[in-house]
């Protein structure tokens, strides 16, 4: 499951923060951080 920002989220104001994730990497990284 993409976690991407939406396109209609993001212009020149508010531009992206963050490289896309999944859903999978995200709960990945968490879990590595717990140990």
């Amino acid at each position: 499951m993409s976690l991407a920002s939406l396109d209609s989220c993001i212009d020149a104001e508010h531009p992206k923060a963050y490289e896309d994730y999944t859903a999978g990497q995200y709960l990945d990284e968490r879990l590595r951080e717990s140990d």
